[in-house]
């Protein structure tokens, strides 16, 4: 059973990483668009505009109409919602998010592209060792 105290850790949590969401939605509106002119291009209502506003959670759908909204790629803004990990982590890239891209490229290539690109990854990584051992 989930306790009172992780639900609200949890919803803390949710909310803090939305920010990144909501401080792009108030530049725009700061830049003169109101929350009624961005729901109204975006295709939904003003109350789910201040709903992002105020960091609260967004469905997929919602999440896909800020994306076109702001001309993103969908997973760029699951990132700023917090709900994909950060491509970048102390200037250096993510791990976790450059093997979830990676698999996603891979996922939709045929087996033999596939077998083509790992080979080609192993060749690049005997490379790199065999120089990093001659130094």
């Amino acid at each position: 059973m989930v306790s009172y105290y992780s639900m609200i850790v949890n919803q803390l949590l949710y909310y803090f990483r939305m920010t990144e969401l909501s401080e792009r939605l108030k530049i725009e509106i700061e830049n003169g668009t109101s929350a009624r002119a961005i729901g109204r291009k975006a295709g939904m209502s003003d109350n789910t505009v201040r709903r992002a506003l105020s960091g609260q959670s967004l469905d997929h759908a919602t999440i896909e109409k800020f994306a076109a909204y702001l001309h993103l790629p969908v997973d760029e803004v699951y990132r700023m919602a917090g709900i994909l990990p950060p491509m970048y982590t102390d200037g250096k890239v993510n791990r976790t998010w450059l093997l979830s891209k990676l698999w996603d490229v891979l996922s939709r290539l045929p087996e033999e592209d596939q077998a083509l690109i790992l080979s080609e990854a192993i060749r690049l990584s005997n490379k790199h060792q065999s120089s990093d051992d001659a130094s």
